[in-house]
């Protein structure tokens, strides 16, 4: 995993929050854009808390880190992970008693959107 995707993760864990300036520097230092550093981050928060290497809480910080950079509209697969991660934060009306929202709707949307299955 590149360096500023690691510093990323790690700030937005410990609840350090973001500038759009070190994000315009992380991006630039991957040669990307701010959107497609979103698009990069969030892909690889997806694939590891896929894997299980990163913890729900913390994927769903980054998530929420950056829909409130991108001024709520990130577009793309970024939209569609946070989307995921925010499917989990909270129980539905209609989930079964006992259920885990990151079971039910999270872990799912992230497989089919790691499979290239878009949801929009």
């Amino acid at each position: 995993m590149h360096a500023a995707i690691s510093e990323v993760i790690t700030r937005c864990d410990k609840e350090q929050h973001l500038t759009l300036d070190e994000v315009d520097q992380f991006a630039t230092s991957m040669s990307m854009t701010r959107e497609q550093f979103y698009e990069a981050v969030l892909m690889a928060v997806a694939e590891s808390f896929h894997r299980g290497a990163l913890a729900f809480d913390t994927a769903d910080a980054v998530a929420n880190e950056f829909w409130g950079l991108s001024e709520f509209s990130l577009s793309g697969r970024a939209r569609e992970v946070f989307l995921a991660f925010d499917e989990g934060e909270y129980h539905h009306q209609r989930d079964p008693v006992g259920s885990d929202p990151v079971q039910l709707y999270t872990r799912p949307q992230i497989e089919a959107i790691l499979r290239g299955e878009s949801a929009t």
